[in-house]
């Protein structure tokens, strides 16, 4: 059951979903073409972009001229999102999470924008 005050994600379609993938063949890192394992990452935020998932790509290298970030990436088209990410103590623990994680639909935006 799903809570009314939470939003549901917004979900691609299995076409927009295709779509992003053949864009994601243009991606780079400094090694060259991603590999299966970082693409499985995208295609989970893909599917289910949720905080967890987000932290598993933000850092991940899309672009090699210029360098850019999942994340860095992101701000070049929302510039509202935001610039600080989560906060750890000494220790290790988590104080803050993510204020914002994008949708699905803005990281489909910002790597069409970004490779293509």
């Amino acid at each position: 059951m799903s809570n009314p005050f939470v939003p549901e994600p917004e979900l691609l379609s299995p076409a927009h979903l295709a779509d992003v993938g053949r864009t994601l063949s243009y991606a780079r890192n400094m090694l060259g073409p991603l590999d299966d394992g970082v693409l499985a990452r995208f295609h989970a935020f893909l599917i289910c972009p949720c905080e967890v998932h987000w932290d598993d790509i933000h850092g991940l290298q899309v672009s090699r001229a210029p360098f850019l970030t999942v994340w860095q990436s992101i701000l070049l088209i929302e510039p509202t999102f935001p610039r600080i990410g989560p906060s750890t103590d000494l220790e290790g623990n988590q104080l803050r999470g993510w204020s914002r994680v994008p949708s699905a639909e803005l990281l489909a935006d910002t790597l069409y924008f970004v490779l293509r």
